[in-house]
């Protein structure tokens, strides 16, 4: 009896990356951040991005359809204008496990991308969110208690206001390959949004 041959599974996500231009802007946030010594593990530069749906590891072949079903989806989303702009922590300041940068314009449409994104995963089969989608750019995770009350004082004391804002034109569903030195993403399929009537301020 001969046996099926295995499927390869790929650890995916869809995202929005981060506008190049706002990365030193972010960095910047990161290293006035990390002047409090705690022991996080912040997001490389490269790696900065809005996570529109985390799929998780999932066989190639659901990617591809994933792929289709986005394709058809984001024919109904426009380009729009995107600001970030404050910071934050899950689930809280005072007790952080993910340190992010919050968003200010634009956070209905990417809630609206999210929602989308939601519903074709779930439609393949792939769990829908316990917890409402909530706009962010992830800037670090916590992996300890160590100097989180400083973290936390720098966290309230910084008012960054508006790093920057940035035009959203595609969805990127990205692969995820895991490291000791940390995850690298490369870009499986990139689909573009309708070009709208907005514009970049």
């Amino acid at each position: 009896m001969e046996g099926k041959p295995s499927s390869r599974m790929i650890r995916s996500f869809v995202a929005c990356p981060l506008d190049a231009g706002l990365v030193p802007r972010v960095v910047e946030v990161q290293e006035r951040l990390r002047e409090a010594c705690a022991d996080v593990k912040w997001v490389e530069p490269r790696n900065l991005h809005f996570t529109l749906k985390f799929l998780g590891e999932v066989d190639e072949g659901l990617i591809s359809a994933m792929g289709e079903g986005l394709r058809g989806a984001l024919k109904h989303h426009e380009a729009f204008t995107l600001e970030i702009s404050g910071l934050g922590a899950f689930p809280s300041i005072a007790a952080p496990r993910v340190v992010w940068a919050g968003v200010g314009r634009g956070g209905t449409e990417l809630e609206s991308l999210a929602r989308s994104i939601e519903d074709i995963a779930a439609g393949l089969g792939i769990p829908r969110e316990k917890k409402g989608f909530s706009p962010h750019l992830t800037l670090g995770r916590v992996r300890s208690p160590r100097n989180l009350e400083r973290l936390t004082r720098i966290l309230r004391s910084e008012a960054p206001g508006v790093l920057g804002t940035m035009q959203v034109r595609e969805v990127v569903l990205m692969r995820s390959q895991l490291a000791g030195t940390g995850p690298t993403y490369s870009a499986l399929l990139r689909i573009p949004l309708v070009a709208g009537t907005s514009v970049l301020c």
